[in-house]
């Protein structure tokens, strides 16, 4: 199967899921130009209400550049332009990364660590992808497997699901069993 033949199957046997990540890539976009409009208008009116023509021009230039790092920054193109891909995984290993805490410490937020199920996949175009998950997916994902990911869903999808292992809920990231066809935590249906 290949990343095409993937998304078809999703588009027509499970059209939640691809309604799902037509509608995160839209919300993304519809950000991005909301942001850059709000930027461009405040700009415009800033400069209209100053009644100052020379400074029309580095204004404008000025506020480009800050919307073209914004876009930049925000990653659009990871979210929009991107497409399913499929793999194998070649390394799953444990590793401890570092993250931003919530704290209720004296400081607020506060960096702290945390231990990682990072998966390494050779995609079949030859590309090397890593994904981190929480450490308890351990045991639903291995080496050798074949998974599929969509980019605007955390959870790959196990191509080959062998009938002693644990299957993940797409929509909730929970562990289900292996012969339960809908999830038991958010009740959705499993795409296989």
């Amino acid at each position: 199967m290949t990343a095409n033949e993937f998304w078809q199957h999703i588009k027509k046997d499970a059209p939640s899921v691809a309604s799902f990540v037509r509608r995160k890539k839209l919300f993304k976009l519809l950000r991005v130009v909301l942001i850059n409009a709000v930027l461009i208008l405040l700009a415009w009116f800033t400069v209209d209400q100053m009644n100052q023509p020379s400074l029309r021009m580095p204004t404008f230039i000025g506020v480009a550049c800050i919307c073209l790092f914004l876009t930049w920054t925000s990653k659009p193109k990871g979210l929009i332009f991107s497409k399913p891909y499929i793999g194998t995984i070649e390394k799953a290993s444990v590793e401890t990364l570092m993250k931003v805490g919530t704290g209720n410490g004296k400081y607020g937020m506060s960096p702290m660590t945390a231990n990682f199920w990072v998966l390494t996949v050779r995609c079949d175009d030859g590309n090397v992808r890593r994904i981190e998950l929480a450490s308890r997916y351990a045991s639903c994902y291995r080496v050798g497997d074949r998974i599929a990911v969509l980019p605007s869903i955390a959870y790959p999808f196990l191509l080959d699901i062998p009938d002693d292992r644990p299957a993940v809920c797409w929509w909730c990231g929970s562990i289900n069993r292996p012969s339960e066809r809908e999830c038991l935590n958010c009740g959705r249906d499993h795409v296989n």
